[in-house]
């Protein structure tokens, strides 16, 4: 009993049909586990940006109580938590203490953020992947 090669090209059509549909599948679930995250850092972001101690102590460069109030959102499970002035310059991380001073604004969602542009992606920073959402404080 032998197998001709429509056979074996109808095998391949279905393996690959099978194939496709389960790729799809998964990409549908990634994009939407994605879709989630990002949704969940936009409403970290928000909340941070419209509270008023935020706001003031931005204004006065308060780096303690800005590392205290992202670190609450750190135990929370989020990764990363920057607050930056209106030049760029970061005042505080909530997931790391002593680490400020730096400038971000050569990062074009950075510039957007100063532009008082709202923002969510995923992207390359600080030698990490992240969604980051990025919010001005008003």
């Amino acid at each position: 009993m032998g197998v001709s090669a429509i056979q074996i090209g109808n095998l391949l059509d279905r393996l690959n049909n099978t194939i496709q549909k389960e790729l799809h599948v998964k990409k549908t679930g990634i994009i939407k586990s994605f879709d989630k995250a990002l949704k969940q850092s936009k409403q970290h972001a928000n909340i941070l940006a419209n509270t008023q101690v935020i706001a003031s102590s931005l204004e006065i460069n308060d780096t303690e109580e800005l590392y205290e109030h992202g670190r609450m959102f750190i135990v929370s499970g989020v990764d990363y938590i920057s607050f930056v002035n209106v030049r760029g310059t970061v005042v505080a991380r909530g997931h790391s203490e002593f680490r400020f001073g730096d400038n971000l604004s050569n990062y074009p969602f950075i510039q957007a953020a100063l532009k008082q542009q709202s923002n969510s992606l995923i992207t390359n920073f600080d030698k990490s992947t992240y969604f980051l959402s990025l919010v001005p404080v008003f």
